[in-house]
């Protein structure tokens, strides 16, 4: 048995010389067995190398394994230990399991137990306390000699957690670290390791428990070489360690020195050690060779720079990527270089993966990313915790939703969009609702015209995914029951099937990383479930639990992914990526707190704990201090990995708009080579590619159709546009583009045939779709013509407060008119009776269970009992002012009108519906007062009328006296007044005449007949001189004339509004047939105006900056100055 140390600085041949030792050994003696332990990361590339490098093409009898794959090649002859390995995962959910047991013991530790999170980190401290050989026992020791009182609880809280742990695995799991144990308890029985020569290469350190097990291997097998690296200098002593040394090797030293400290001295033979001190890397290349011999060494050297290095000070992150992606292809081009040729380091993947990837993708760079990547977004776990969310939650909205939207649901896209906006309308929510068939409320059912039919259908397949697991409802069940029927859903909705599918088509994109992901994720779950059923399946759960514990499981599965083609470049982060000697070498990120790294919390034991623990001789994970040399080592051997060039850089701005400073390494850099100058790339536009262009050309293009381009800019815009041109698709790229920039908006409308497909000879329309089309034709054809409509939302302020206003006070009216009685002369106690049955009828017709829905829902309906109770006592006290009966509640009516013109046969139908028409009956004579309830203030607006835009009070006004000419042929029938009456329940600040305040708020307004028979009929009161109605705005002067001010006009002009309106609404009507409908919103001022609430602006695309579009003006105000 004997021990050799190969050691040498990077470049100098290590690797190469320990596999051609392999190789030989193995070729003198077929009987020798030869063990090449390395890195993970290294294994198939070094038996690729190994291979490559054989005599005979093959490695018979030379086996290449990762440290973690050592034991399982001992245990395959001498048996493997009874217990199941445990992963990250598994002792995740153990520690769960665990410390639910233990939770009140627990005195600082126990906050954060339901965060996914938090079972990860205990799980990192267990495996720490593992690796680094810490029993439960050997805290109790630490706690004694810690001095910190938090410190103390925290490691009683971890002590207990360990124990617990230890108790959960006991007989029956194993972890990686107790499985180098058990190694090394069972290697003695090994007698293939006794004729082993076993050699470790690749590593830049071991921790306790793997140089445990490497002494255990030198005690056994014949022989045991070790690969370090360390300096090339012969007079550096690597078996002489001093106290506090911070040397670049300490690590190598500190290695060295406890696997010499633990074999046995009196079976070991320790040879001298082979020190390799020729940098072969860097031969030609007197540059980079000066850098491998004199980092971070305290020499003050230095040597002229020759171009070799290079540092560049960029902007920011994103300007930093991109100018690497130029770059690196000028060097790929320029030099005749592969992409494998070339790698880039990050020194924060975190912060530097995405812009990285996102320029690499856009410049088809072929790369691979080494990173493990977090499941945590994929399909597959959404679908599975969005089953257990719409359980937990009792199937609500969000969490079904979040089900079918995953892209495996068993719906398509279009049935999810009909179901969304089926239950959104509806308030379906619970699981009694989604086990019966969905019903249409009486209301529904007379407008909708979609069978329900259909829409049951898409319930009942979307349910049938849920109708056994629902069975036992949220209770307590055993895990092993849960993860069954979870299982039972993949399967029934044919889910790997369809990540399969999902995956190849990601392939066919290009996209290998995510395709990879989603071929392996199923597995990876499946696995998950296994270790669930094994590990807790027979215990109960409820199914809150349930999903925190998929959380945590979930959180710690990472998916690999390997390199999808042979020539890629490889993008890694500082420690992670094992390099193999590379030709060029890009570093991003170099900045202070990536390099070196900026302090950490540590995690539950922060870097302050560890400080402590150490002085209590508790050896763990390196400290700050410690691992900030250890960094060093990294930075070293990441940097002497190129053999011809090495390219760092650095961001001044990071992504939130913070300075960023360089690393301490620019300034070694620049002290270690004269003339090596940072080149500022700040203001630099990275050497622009064909999409580069592109965007450069669209900036352009718009800067000159504004008209503000200078001849510098108009040159370049020209020379992009013909470089596009020249490229493939650019001729008709440019085309496109280019009649964007100019695009002119032109009115267009239907053609004859079209519009007679889509409207007929005869159209029936209601008054307020004409002032729809009167505010703006397309919005009017998009509404009407497509039937296009916002999303309805359940609840009472979404069912039309105003339609339900209108109804309860038809449904009041009517009852008391049945009676006899108007709001003036019932009772007001009656009244109320009669407005609370009304509403909680008409309700129920909308939707039956809507006003115990929700407390948002019971404010409304309290809110609408308040306003109504408010607006039938109003209107009572306005009737008792005057002479005026009610005549008719909701009357509705339809007149046609001949538009014809030529040989065309073309008529309108309007209809309406009058809210209320009031009668004064005078002898011979019946006047119509008519009444229109608004949500909101209204009044007569001449130039609107005349516009189009407010028609619907005076088109009523003159049905309202023909409805009421039919009822009384023998009296003539004269309009008195056309009001509106805002269904308000205003406040008054006022202590006194609080009633007489808010009456007052509440007068209706609109036009009046000036006639004193009329105005005398609307108020007695103003029979008086100088009188002042309280309900209609109108006031007398001393002399009993009209105040200025009042709402009256002629009769002669009453009946001119009327008849303008009802040409008018005629007019619109032929246009709509006509198929008018350009984009013409009209405009007032800025709280005025058609575009202000309409919800089109995403279709029509209505911008005044675009030639044509203008909006139709009815003043002198500019809508540019007015909405700044």
């Amino acid at each position: 048995m004997a021990l050799q140390f190969v050691l040498g600085g990077s470049g100098s041949g290590k690797s190469e010389y320990v596999k051609k030792l392999a190789i030989d050994l193995a070729t003198a003696d077929r009987r020798n067995n030869i063990l090449m332990i390395v890195p993970d990361q290294f294994t198939m590339q070094t038996q690729w190398d190994m291979a490559n490098s054989h005599p005979d093409g093959g490695i018979i009898n030379i086996d290449v394994l990762s440290f973690s794959r050592l034991p399982r090649k001992v245990f395959e002859e001498v048996g493997q230990p009874k217990r199941m390995l445990l992963d990250d995962t598994g002792k995740c959910l153990l520690i769960k399991r665990g410390a639910s047991k233990i939770k009140d013991d627990l005195r600082v530790l126990s906050r954060g137990m339901e965060n996914a999170g938090w079972a990860g980190e205990v799980k990192s401290v267990l495996s720490e306390f593992m690796q680094y050989n810490v029993s439960p026992e050997d805290l109790d020791g630490f706690i004694e000699k810690c001095n910190s009182e938090a410190l103390k609880l925290k490691l009683a809280d971890l002590k207990l957690l360990y124990e617990v742990f230890i108790k959960e695995c006991e007989d029956k799991y194993i972890t990686r670290e107790e499985l180098l144990d058990m190694f090394i308890e069972r290697l003695p029985l090994s007698k293939k390791m006794e004729k082993s020569v076993v050699i470790f290469d690749g590593f830049t350190g071991f921790t306790p428990i793997q140089i445990k097990a490497i002494v255990a291997v030198l005690n056994k097998a014949k022989d045991v070489y070790i690969t370090f690296p360390f300096d090339n200098d012969l007079s550096v002593n690597p078996h002489k360690i001093t106290e506090n040394e911070d040397t670049l090797f300490n690590l190598t030293k500190r290695n060295m020195a406890d696997i010499s400290k633990e074999y046995d001295p009196t079976g070991v033979n320790i040879r001298e050690d082979i020190r390799l001190t020729k940098d072969y890397r860097h031969e030609n290349n007197a540059e980079l060779a000066f850098l491998e011999k004199n980092l971070f060494r305290k020499e003050n050297e230095k040597i002229k720079a020759t171009g070799a290095i290079k540092i560049s000070r960029c902007a920011d992150i994103d300007s930093e990527c991109h100018i690497l992606c130029e770059e690196l292809l000028k060097e790929i081009r320029e030099k005749n270089l592969r992409f494998r040729d070339v790698a880039v380091i990050c020194a924060d993947m975190t912060r530097y993966q995405k812009p990285l990837a996102k320029y690499l993708d856009r410049y088809q760079i072929p790369y691979y990313m080494d990173a493990n990547r977090s499941i945590a977004s994929n399909p597959l776990v959404k679908y599975i915790l969005s089953i257990t969310e719409i359980l937990r939650n009792n199937f609500r909205q969000e969490d079904v939703l979040k089900f079918l939207r995953t892209g495996i649901s068993p719906l398509e896209e279009d049935e999810i969009d009909e179901l969304e906006n089926y239950i959104y309308a509806r308030g379906i929510k619970g699981i009694a609702k989604w086990r019966e068939d969905f019903v249409y409320s009486s209301k529904e059912q007379s407008l909708n015209n979609e069978p329900i039919d259909k829409i049951n259908s898409v319930r009942a397949t979307f349910f049938e995914t849920f109708k056994d697991i629902t069975v036992f409802g949220t209770k307590k069940r055993k895990l092993s029951k849960w993860i069954k029927q979870i299982y039972a859903i993949l399967e029934s909705g044919k889910i790997y099937e369809k990540m399969s599918e999902m995956a190849s088509e990601l392939r066919e994109e290009g996209l290998f990383g995510e395709a990879m992901e989603y071929e392996g994720v199923y597995n990876k779950v499946i696995e998950l479930f296994d270790a669930l059923s094994d590990l807790m399946g027979d215990e109960d759960y409820s199914v809150k639990e349930l999903s925190d514990i998929l959380k945590v499981g979930f959180s710690e599965i990472r998916v690999g992914v390997l390199p999808q083609k042979v020539d890629s470049l490889l993008v890694g982060d500082m420690q992670r990526t094992r390099l193999k000697e590379t030709k060029e070498l890009f570093i991003l990120g170099v900045n202070d707190g990536n390099i070196p790294k900026g302090a950490s919390d540590g995690g539950l034991l922060s870097v302050p704990d560890k400080e402590e623990l150490k002085k209590a001789e508790c050896r763990l994970a390196p400290t700050s201090v410690e691992l900030a040399f250890i960094e060093q080592l990294y930075i070293y051997l990441n940097l002497t990995k190129p053999t011809d060039r090495l390219y760092l850089s650095y961001a001044s701005v990071g992504g939130k708009g913070d300075s960023l400073i360089p690393s301490y390494l620019i300034e070694i850099l620049e002290n270690m080579f004269e003339g090596l100058e940072v080149t500022d790339s700040m203001g630099k536009t990275p050497e622009l590619f064909l999409q580069d262009i592109k965007e450069e050309t669209g900036k352009l293009l718009g800067l000159y159709v504004t008209g503000i381009a200078n001849k510098e800019q108009e040159e370049k815009l020209f020379d992009n546009i013909s470089i596009i041109k020249g490229s493939e698709g650019g001729e008709e790229w440019c085309k496109k583009i280019i009649s964007n920039a100019f695009r002119k908006y032109e009115a267009k409308s239907l053609n004859e045939e079209t519009a007679k497909k889509l409207y007929g000879d005869l159209l029936t329309v209601s008054v307020s779709t004409l002032e729809q089309f009167a505010a703006c034709r397309y919005a009017h054809f998009v509404t009407y013509g497509l039937a296009l409509k916002d999303r309805e939302e359940y609840g009472l302020e979404s069912v039309d407060m105003g339609n339900l206003s209108h109804d309860i006070l038809e449904t009041v009216g009517q009852k008391l008119k049945s009676e006899n009685l108007d709001f003036s002369t019932a009772d007001e106690e009656e009244m109320t009776k009669e407005i609370d049955m009304a509403i909680e009828h008409l309700t129920g017709e909308y939707n039956g269970d809507l006003l115990v829905s929700d407390e948002k829902t019971k404010y409304y309906a309290r809110q609408l009992q308040r306003i109504m109770k408010r607006t039938v006592k109003t209107l009572g006290f306005q009737l008792s002012k005057g002479k005026y009966k009610p005549e008719m509640y909701e009357a509705s009516f339809k007149k046609m009108h001949d538009l014809s013109s030529g040989d065309d046969n073309k008529k309108v139908i309007l209809k309406g519906r009058i809210d209320r028409a009031d009668v004064y009956d005078d002898e011979d004579k019946e006047y119509v007062k008519i009444i229109d309830y608004k949500s909101s203030s209204h009044k007569i607006d001449e130039k609107k009328l005349e516009e189009g835009l407010s028609l619907q009070l005076a088109i009523y006004m003159k049905n309202a006296i023909e409805l009421i000419k039919e009822r009384h042929p023998d009296k003539e029938v004269l309009p008195a007044a056309m009001l509106y009456y805002a269904i308000e329940d205003p406040f008054s600040e006022k202590r006194e005449d609080y009633e007489a305040d808010i009456r007052k708020q509440l007068i209706p307004v609109g036009a009046i007949v000036n006639d004193d028979k009329v105005l005398e009929s609307l108020d007695e009161s103003l029979l008086t001189p100088g009188a002042k109605s309280e309900v209609v705005k109108v006031s007398r002067n001393k002399d009993k004339s009209v105040s200025k001010g009042s709402n009256v006009c002629s009769k002669e002009e009453f009946d001119s509004m009327l008849d303008k309106a009802e040409d008018k609404a005629k007019e619109l009507a032929t246009d709509i047939l006509a198929g008018k409908l350009d984009i013409n919103p009209y405009y007032e001022k800025k709280e005025d105006n058609a575009c202000r609430y309409c919800v089109l602006n995403g279709i029509c695309g209505f911008d005044p900056k675009i030639k044509g579009f203008e909006y139709r003006k009815l003043s002198d105000a500019e809508p540019e100055e007015d909405e700044e």
